[in-house]
């Protein structure tokens, strides 16, 4: 017979927190897997987005879609949020690392 060992972790209060990481956490599968699925389907579809052309019989101005910004809109993730996030963390690591140097070489 063997004995289970549950452990409940609680979020530590003083470390600080990242709701856009955690967004984005929340979905990556998701957001994953749509941007390979366009990456790959939509070039070997030729398929082309464009805007209507302002002259009449014009056609379509190609534009370039970025499927990054479109994955990060649809999900509802601030990319200027996570980058500032990206950089706080990067802090905190050197900050830790200033304090614990240990295991650290000069």
């Amino acid at each position: 017979m063997s004995d289970i060992i549950t452990i409940e972790l609680t979020p530590d209060p003083d470390l600080p927190e990242y709701p856009e990481h955690d967004k984005l956490e929340a979905v990556v599968e998701q957001s994953q897997a749509i941007g390979e699925f366009l990456d790959v389907f939509l070039p070997s579809k030729n398929i082309h987005f464009g805007r209507p052309s302002a002259f009449e019989g014009g056609g379509l101005n190609p534009i370039h879609i970025n499927i990054q910004e479109l994955l990060a809109e649809f999900f509802d993730i601030d990319r200027d949020k996570l980058e500032k996030e990206k950089e706080a963390m990067l802090d905190e690591i050197r900050r830790l690392n200033d304090v614990h140097p240990e295991g650290h070489s000069a």
